[in-house]
């Protein structure tokens, strides 16, 4: 009998040291699309130009991955008043990281706000959703909530695991991007329209081989290992600072409002070029163009021959170095009785 109570007791241990991995955090939550069986994914790039009101020619270079920046998306309204708390955390944090910041204004069933858009609203609904509802109880989408590199959500404003609302972020932010990037780099370009400055062409590379770059610090016992990591481009056109001073929270001076989102998914994402029309600007000239790429990694379940986790089986998601400790303890025991 106490055998057997070791033996369940060094299981369970070893399912716990599993779940916590790099791969899961006390402080946010993960983005996961829920309609996988399992997928990691996220936001990568970042590499941004200023283009004016598009009139003017502007390119990167081809800059090395370890430049890139922490891409922070943040879901804020001009009426939502503690979204500014949230927001001014990821001001600090800005000063001392390299980062690039994306805000999504409310569109749907809003009345206040003037900066939402519908294709940033169904973007924040079909990436986040899944998430924001487990952290939310409910939620699709709410103001604020903060998105660390496409992979940790972050909502409301209370402090999940630190001290501060601060630590949370400090930690999200400090994980990087869990896909390994060694040996990669991208550039953005775009060449404004010689007649019309709300029209342009812009162009972008990444490489080589990204498809090739996997999660591999994550494994489950019942899957398969994947092959290839997929990935899309996707275009930003942000305004830098768009007034409004009928703002209900009082900021009156809004920055990195996302005006619009071009998917540029094609046969072969590693480069390419795409014509684009630019929304009108709210005021000033402050266009700004942000090259992204979202990614996922898929892991399929094997079906055949396996018996996994919940669905009756014995050993729950563990490695091969836990099962082995696991049965040497308890042959140990035994020896002894």
């Amino acid at each position: 009998m106490k055998r057997a109570l070791i033996l369940v007791f060094l299981v369970c241990l070893s399912s716990g040291v599993h779940a916590s991995s790099s791969l899961n955090s006390p402080v946010a939550e993960r983005v996961e699309s829920g309609t996988q069986d399992q997928e990691i994914s996220g936001m990568i790039g970042g590499l941004a130009v200023d283009i004016g009101a598009g009139n003017i020619s502007n390119s990167t270079g081809q800059i090395e991955s370890s430049l890139w920046p922490s891409i922070v998306e943040v879901y804020t309204a001009t009426w939502c008043a503690n979204c500014l708390d949230s927001e001014h955390v990821v001001d600090v944090l800005s000063q001392s990281n390299n980062v690039e910041r994306l805000h999504y204004h409310r569109e749907y069933s809003e009345s206040q706000d003037p900066f939402g858009t519908e294709v940033g609203d169904d973007r924040w609904i079909e990436r986040y959703g899944p998430a924001s509802v487990i952290s939310t109880d409910g939620l699709t989408r709410t103001p604020p909530s903060i998105v660390f590199n496409g992979e940790w959500l972050h909502t409301g404003t209370l402090a999940k695991g630190g001290v501060s609302l601060a630590d949370d972020y400090t930690q999200s932010l400090s994980m990087g991007s869990s896909l390994p990037l060694d040996g990669i780099s991208s550039s953005l370009e775009w060449v404004g329209s010689s007649s019309n400055d709300s029209e342009g062409t812009v162009s972008w590379t990444i490489g080589p081989n990204l498809e090739y770059k996997i999660v591999d610090d994550y494994w489950e016992k019942c899957t398969v290992y994947p092959s290839h990591t997929q990935y899309t481009p996707v275009l930003f056109v942000v305004e830098n600072v768009a007034r409004f001073e009928q703002g209900s929270n009082g900021l009156e001076n809004y920055s990195h409002v996302i005006r619009d989102i071009h998917r540029l998914d094609a046969d072969d994402n590693s480069n390419g070029s795409a014509s684009i029309t630019l929304p009108p600007i709210w005021d000033g000239a402050d266009f700004r163009l942000v090259m992204a790429f979202e990614w996922s990694t898929i892991f399929d379940f094997m079906v055949d021959d396996v018996v996994c986790g919940d669905e009756g089986g014995f050993l729950p998601s563990t490695g091969i170095f836990s099962i082995i400790l696991v049965f040497s303890v308890a042959s140990f025991s035994y020896r002894r009785k």
